[in-house]
């Protein structure tokens, strides 16, 4: 594709060399390093080194922001859409391979479309058609389905969107496909195709009449990549590929559960899925997906739905007691509040390595999960952003799935909400001024502090009071499966949450080829303007745009 000469490969080696010489390893450049201090000085060295080289001799029109990669095969391998020196440098085209500054000018050349940035929400046209009511393709189970009290809790949104690239794969029976599938898999899971009730007791209930699911096809006006990145929480733009009844004024009118395939003009497609969270949390949802796109290419159920929620009733019954602000059983963790901004930010492996060290190096900790290491740093960030009060409490709240936990002692293929929420607190001073490692510490002794060998246990560690007052809640969501899904043109490149809630941090991969982990959370706008400014002076990270 292009002639290998050298525009500043060699400058890189002979670098490297010599940097190893100082570091005292004559080793060849492509041998490996004797550990992560010494590899990250030779990768900021050959960053500095390729970025000059690219920016110095490559005429300035090969970097016009309006110069999008058109073709995939050049597409680049950290998610980027713009021909930028940090993108080349960034791509498996620069790093695989080394091209002359001719041969580079001819790719960008090559490439180059008079596409603007990505549409924004105004610009994004998606043309919907109505609602169709998708059914089970037999009578299923006719009467009420009881929630369990820690499904009511839940009452709120829990709306996601997956993104599928064709490849060049067919999608003529894209629509088709997918509906048929759906009515095959609400045999299984039929609360789905219910409707919201409440009993004469006052207790929410589906009730399962097969009035079906609502399944809109819809049509965007551009291309999936010039869409932009989903993990970016532009919420005009992502609700533009939800299902939202906006008629509806009873929120017991809303069905339990809606679809939108939207179609794109390079023949991807984005599959949004609006839900309520007390019919199911993260894992359940991304069990039932998996079955549904199964059920699509013919496959059998890897595992059938556990539908009975009796088996989650406490032995003290929770709806005897009235609910309390510092009740975490009774009051929802998700809560809409239309001040909050929201924002995401990506740890790119760099950062992450960067986080680690300064977590471990007083040794007060020895192992430490991406997860951990994101959640704790957000949390003393936000304190800070916040300006706590030193002598007032900052709150951590983590929400663990319970199954991991359980083990056995609940039903495989579980249907409903298994998550609990242990707590952690200390004085916001305490955690400002103690070193990182504090906040891990904190972390990992409330997880590991709740006791949770049988199903009582879980209920009971569930239904625990926390106070909730200025809390923020952590949720691993780079631990759902979504590589299992697959309609028959392949796992989705994204998936993102298109109804954020407030003060709920959200740790996620970027894509499923990213090694990048981006924590996304809603704050006011003056506090995450201030958060902002702690990530961008303590860490050098912008919010991704």
């Amino acid at each position: 594709m292009g002639e290998r000469l050298d525009d500043g490969e060699s400058k890189v080696r002979a670098g490297g060399l010599v940097l190893k010489e100082e570091l005292g390893y004559g080793r060849e450049v492509s041998d490996g390093w004797a550990d992560h201090e010494q590899l990250g000085l030779w990768r900021d060295f050959r960053e500095t080194t390729m970025l000059g080289t690219l920016t110095s001799y490559l005429p300035p029109t090969c970097f016009h922001p309006s110069m999008a990669l058109k073709n995939p095969l050049f597409r680049l391998s950290n998610g980027f859409t713009i021909l930028t020196p940090v993108a080349i440098y960034s791509s498996s085209i620069y790093q695989g391979r080394t091209y002359s500054v001719k041969a580079l000018y001819g790719i960008a050349q090559a490439l180059k479309v008079t596409k603007s940035k990505p549409p924004d929400a105004e610009a994004l046209t998606v043309t919907k058609s109505k609602p169709e009511f998708v059914c089970p393709t037999m009578k299923t189970y006719d009467g009420f389905y009881y929630l369990s009290p820690f499904d009511e809790a839940l009452m709120g949104p829990l709306d996601i969107l997956f993104s599928f690239e064709m490849d060049g794969k067919r999608t003529e029976n894209l629509f088709e496909t997918i509906k048929q599938a759906l009515a095959k898999a609400l045999v299984h899971f039929y609360p789905l195709a219910g409707r919201f009730k409440q009993d004469p007791d006052g207790r929410f209930v589906v009730k399962c009449i097969g009035e079906g699911v609502p399944f809109v096809e819809a049509v965007a006006n551009c291309d999936l990549g010039e869409f932009g990145d989903f993990t970016i929480p532009n919420l005009p733009k992502l609700r533009k590929l939800i299902h939202a009844s906006n008629e509806v004024k009873n929120p017991l009118d809303v069905p339990p559960f809606a679809v939108q395939v939207t179609r794109f003009k390079c023949g991807g497609f984005v599959l949004g899925i609006a839900t309520n969270h007390s019919i199911c949390d993260g894992a359940a949802l991304m069990a039932f997906m998996k079955s549904w796109a199964d059920l699509a290419r013919g496959l059998p159920l890897s595992v059938p739905p556990f539908l009975d929620r009796s088996i989650m009733k406490p032995r003290q019954l929770l709806n005897n007691i009235s609910p309390t602000r510092e009740d975490v059983s009774k009051v929802p963790l998700i809560r809409r509040d239309v001040q909050s901004v929201f924002k995401s930010f990506c740890f790119d492996p760099k950062k992450l390595m960067h986080l680690k060290k300064i977590a471990m190096e007083d040794g007060n900790i020895k192992k430490v999960t991406d997860f951990e290491l994101i959640i704790a740093f957000m949390w003393c960030a936000r304190t800070k952003a916040l300006k706590i009060n030193i002598a007032e409490p900052s709150k951590l709240l983590i929400a663990i799935d319970g199954r991991k936990r359980l083990g056995s002692s609940l039903p495989k293929g579980y249907f409903g909400n298994a998550i609990y929420v242990p707590g952690c607190e200390c004085s916001a001073g305490e955690l400002i001024e103690r070193p990182l490692s504090f906040a891990v510490d904190q972390m990992k002794s409330a997880i590991e502090s709740v006791p949770i060998q049988s199903l009582n246990d879980y209920i009971e560690a569930a239904s625990r009071k926390i106070p909730l007052d200025e809390a923020i809640v952590g949720n691993k969501w780079s631990r759902l499966p979504s590589n299992d899904i697959d309609f028959g043109w392949g796992s989705p490149k994204q998936f993102t949450n298109a109804s954020p809630q407030k003060e709920i941090a959200i740790v996620h991969a970027q894509s499923k080829d990213s090694k990048n982990k981006i924590l996304t959370l809603g704050l006011p706008p003056p506090d995450m303007k201030a958060f902002e400014e702690v990530m961008e002076s303590e860490m050098g990270m912008r919010a991704c745009i």
